[in-house]
């Protein structure tokens, strides 16, 4: 649940030709016709970046080419990027509460300057002779600082990143910083707004909050709330879709139950373990597809990785399955005495019939549950989206054909 663009009024002031006049849409719109390229390029500072932005979103095609098109425009590649963005993280930026000073100016000068205004944040940004980003200043090394020194003695460099960059990857670099705010620039790298820890914090509740939802099978909409603001219909609609296409793909399990409808007859007792099979390869599976996701979301894996992941998943795979098989051994050698079988068959054979099969199945799922949501990776989706319900189905299903393919070959059933 990324967040979303601030709400504006879609008309605030710029000074244009040492006048106030309101800039719109139709304002925008004309500038673009006329080729203003001055104001154009004005509307890319950090003043009116964000109102800008929103124009960008409601142009059309043909005027937003327009606007690319046009010599002398500089800001050509950081609009190609915007549109291309799918959460970028310039609408969790705050640009009003960023203070900006020259790096020539002394520490006096600047102590001076900041008492006359409200600083949120505990540092300042500093720019070049041509508004582009130098460093941050914090302001208890700007208040132990020699009073004629100038911002350029004691700025520190800090990582940053283009406005058009993922809210997603802003707070993954936020977290490598020494500062607790990232700067956020344009294609000139001039500043144009911070991202606080605070708007960051935001950002990792909202993924989380989506993520859940998601592995819950739960839809998501842009315009998700919280759970007591929602009417019933509106819950209904977001889990509905996920609820009923799952019933329908448990139909198969259904139909793989139907058509060994014969072997359950002669075993009755192979009845018993189907919860099992299909229980502990659901379990497995979004187990490993969880620790994808998150290992993914926190950029400890790579899609390069795959084949590590693979393997390792294996391995982990092979030991839990092998342990649960055991146990599944001796709970049909101890806990299934006196049942009738079918001659020929002994408690050992099936018992090793039905671990063999839970193995095999605890294999299976794991590695689909590993793989599942880099493949997704791999084409642009999210892969919380596979990490869902629908892990649980696909695993049953298999683990049904699994589970009787074992059990028939090994007791002569088939």
């Amino acid at each position: 649940m990324t967040k979303t663009i601030n709400n504006f009024a879609y008309q605030q002031s710029i000074n244009i030709a040492n006048s106030t006049t309101p800039v719109d849409i139709s304002l925008f719109l004309r500038w673009v016709e006329e080729k203003n390229i001055a104001n154009l390029n004005a509307l890319f500072s950090a003043e009116y970046i964000q109102q800008t932005l929103c124009f960008i979103k409601q142009i059309s095609a043909k005027s937003l080419n327009m606007l690319i098109s046009l010599n002398g425009f500089e800001y050509k590649q950081d609009i190609e990027w915007f549109v291309k963005a799918k959460h970028p993280v310039i609408h969790a930026t705050n640009s009003a509460a960023m203070i900006v000073f020259p790096q020539q100016l002394t520490v006096e000068k600047t102590r001076q300057a900041l008492r006359r205004q409200s600083v949120e944040f505990g540092c300042i940004a500093i720019t070049d002779n041509h508004g582009r980003f130098v460093g941050l200043v914090k302001l208890d090394e700007l208040i132990t600082a020699h009073p004629h020194s100038t911002l350029l003695d004691i700025v520190q460099s800090a990582i940053c990143c283009h406005f058009s960059a993922s809210q997603e990857h802003a707070v993954a670099l936020l977290k490598q910083s020494r500062f607790d705010v990232l700067p956020i620039l344009n294609g000139m790298g001039v500043p144009v707004g911070l991202l606080s820890a605070k708007s960051a914090i935001d950002i990792i509740t909202d993924e989380q909050t989506e993520d859940l939802e998601r592995l819950m099978g739960i839809q998501q909409d842009s315009h998700s709330s919280d759970y007591m603001s929602l009417s019933v219909m509106e819950h209904v609609s977001k889990r509905i879709v996920w609820v009923v296409g799952l019933a329908v793909l448990g139909l198969l399990s259904g139909m793989v139950i139907h058509s060994y409808e014969d072997t359950i007859e002669a075993i009755t007792v192979l009845a018993l373990y189907m919860p099992m099979i299909a229980d502990s390869g659901g379990n497995s599976g979004t187990q490993s597809a969880s620790v994808m996701v998150r290992s993914l979301a926190l950029g400890n894996i790579k899609l390069r990785d795959w084949l590590y992941v693979l393997w390792k998943e294996t391995r982990i795979a092979i030991v839990i399955g092998g342990v649960l098989a055991i146990l599944t051994l001796g709970k049909v050698l101890f806990l299934s005495q006196g049942i009738e079988l079918p001659a020929g068959i002994t408690l050992t054979m099936l018992g090793s019939a039905i671990g063999l099969a839970l193995f095999f199945q605890i294999l299976s799922s794991t590695v689909i549950g590993a793989m599942l949501p880099l493949i997704s990776k791999r084409f642009d989706l999210d892969p919380a989206v596979v990490a869902s319900p629908a892990i649980t189905t696909i695993v049953d299903i298999s683990g049904l054909l699994i589970y009787f393919f074992c059990t028939t070959r090994l007791l002569g059933l088939s």
